[in-house]
């Protein structure tokens, strides 16, 4: 198994008779970002995050009782359009979740105050913010659990 890294020292007494130094050298085997996937962080973890806070996100969505989506399809209050448009994107440097419906900023920023509590009582402006405030902990958890499982010794 090899370490992150590996270190030399050397000894100096030429500075002057009384007194020495002490040279250390840490050298790094592996890239920072390969180092940094090592320790579990990349697209994995990042696609894994997106999900977890997704699904915590998705019972604030709005999301309307039984209206018409952009291609005609009738939509029930199983699942909404806005709720459906969802789309998760990962790379190396973080993930993105992204609401793809025409009309998601207007629910977002509360302009459209449409919400069908009967039938999705949760559902607010802002629902990204919403869920942070209540399970933030619990998403943390998750994907420290899942960057542990990824990581390499």
């Amino acid at each position: 198994m090899a370490n992150d890294y590996s270190w030399s020292t050397g000894y100096r007494s030429d500075i002057d008779e009384e007194h020495y130094s002490m040279n250390m050298k840490i050298e790094w085997n592996y890239t920072n970002s390969e180092i940094i996937e090592r320790k579990g962080f990349g697209k994995d973890l990042n696609k894994y995050m997106a999900q977890t806070v997704a699904r915590y996100v998705e019972p604030y969505v709005p999301w309307g009782k039984s209206h018409v989506s952009r291609y005609g399809h009738i939509l029930s209050h199983e699942g909404g359009y806005l709720s459906r448009s969802r789309r998760i994107y990962a790379n190396k440097n973080g993930g993105t979740i992204v609401w793809t419906a025409q009309y998601a900023e207007a629910q977002y920023e509360l302009i459209t105050p449409n919400r069908y509590h009967e039938v999705h009582p949760k559902s607010t402006d802002h629902w990204n913010e919403v869920a942070w405030m209540f399970h933030s902990s619990a998403i943390v958890r998750s994907v420290d659990a899942k960057r542990r499982e990824l990581s390499k010794p």
